[in-house]
C-alpha cells in the first residue's frame, strides 16, 4: 500500500510541476528570469529524500528540460543530476533538513545552474563557430542571478512545505526516516 501511495503521488506532483513549468513560467518572468518549477522540485526532492530519488527525479525532469526547451539532450539531464545530488549530500549531512538549510541549498544549487547554462551556452555557439559575447559578471548577476533568486527561492519555500506535508512520503515517515539517518550519524562521529 505504501508503494502505491509513493508512486502514484510522485506521477501527480511531478505531472503539476511539468505542467506549471510548461504554462506558466513564461508568465511568471521577471528582469529575464522565470521560475524553474523543474529544476526547485528535483533540488527539494534530493534534499527531503536522498540521493536516490533526487537524482531519478533530476534525470527526468532534465530530459523534460532538453525536449521542450531544444537544449543538447543529455546536457541538462547532467546539469539537473550534479545539482540534485550536491541537495541530497548537503541534506544528509543535516541531523534536521530544516527550511531556512534548504532555502541556502536552494540559493546554492541555483547559482550553480545559472553558472552552468551560462558556460554550456558559450561553450557550445564558440565550439559551433559562432561568436558569442561573454556577458559581464555585474550584468549576469543583474539580469540573470539576482531576479532567479528573488522568483525560486520563495518557490522552494512553497515545494519544501507541500513535499514534506502533501508529498510521497507522509510527514511522520519523514521525521522517523530523520532520525534514522540522525543515528546513522551519530555512530559514524563516535
Amino acid at each position: 500500500m505504501r508503494w502505491i501511495r509513493l508512486i502514484t503521488l510522485y506521477i501527480f506532483w511531478f505531472v503539476l510541476v511539468v505542467f506549471l513549468q510548461l504554462v506558466w513560467s513564461n508568465t511568471w518572468v521577471w528582469r529575464s528570469a522565470a521560475p524553474q518549477f523543474l529544476l526547485i522540485f528535483a533540488i527539494v526532492s534530493g534534499y527531503l529524500f536522498g540521493f536516490g530519488e533526487g537524482s531519478a527525479i533530476a534525470l527526468v525532469a532534465g530530459m523534460i528540460m532538453d525536449l521542450t526547451f531544444g537544449r543538447n539532450l543529455g546536457v541538462g539531464m547532467l546539469l539537473y543530476f550534479w545539482l540534485a545530488a550536491l541537495a541530497a549530500v548537503m541534506g544528509g549531512q543535516r541531523r534536521r533538513r530544516s527550511l531556512w538549510y534548504l532555502l541556502l541549498v536552494a540559493a546554492i544549487t541555483f547559482i550553480g545552474h545559472e553558472l552552468g547554462v551560462t558556460v554550456l551556452t558559450v561553450a557550445i555557439i564558440r565550439l559551433g563557430g559562432g561568436g558569442l559575447e561573454i556577458p559581464a559578471i555585474s550584468a549576469w548577476l543583474t539580469d540573470s542571478v539576482l531576479p532567479g533568486l528573488a522568483i525560486n527561492i520563495p518557490l522552494a519555500a512553497l515545494l519544501y512545505f507541500v513535499l514534506r506535508y502533501a508529498g510521497p512520503y507522509s510527514a511522520h515517515e519523514l521525521t522517523r526516516r530523520e532520525l534514522s539517518s540522525d543515528e546513522k550519524l551519530q555512530g559514524e562521529g563516535g
